[in-house]
């Protein structure tokens, strides 16, 4: 496992699973498509699992994540597969968007939102 900063500063690492003291998180790094063909990196959150849920470990952890990628190659932070009303209402309130096309929501898949971070 990798801690986030070490992710972030090496920027190449394709997918691991970050070092968290109360989360689990597996994250990505890509390329999103966000409009008419233009490309850029993006930062990606895949899978969250709090050790002790409603706590608002999650919220800390986002908070801390958007500040430390401020000036860094990513340009987009992506959230996959969010299945959960309330986490959809979350980052809907913190000025994520809808993905693209996944508010055509497949049975048991959730929305993908994205929000520009650079």
């Amino acid at each position: 496992m990798k801690t986030i900063q070490e992710f972030i500063k090496n920027y190449w690492f394709r997918n691991a699973w970050i070092k968290h003291p109360k989360l689990r998180v597996y994250v990505r790094s890509s390329h999103r498509l966000i409009s008419k063909g233009k490309m850029d990196y993006s930062f990606e959150i895949a899978n969250v699992t709090a050790k002790k849920p409603g706590k608002g470990h999650f919220t800390q952890f986002l908070n801390e994540l958007e500040e430390m990628l401020k000036g860094t190659e990513f340009k987009l932070l992506y959230i996959e597969n969010v299945t959960d009303e309330r986490f959809q209402k979350f980052f809907e309130n913190r000025g994520f968007k809808v993905y693209m096309d996944s508010v055509e929501k497949l049975e048991g898949f959730g929305i993908c939102y994205i929000k520009r971070i650079n």
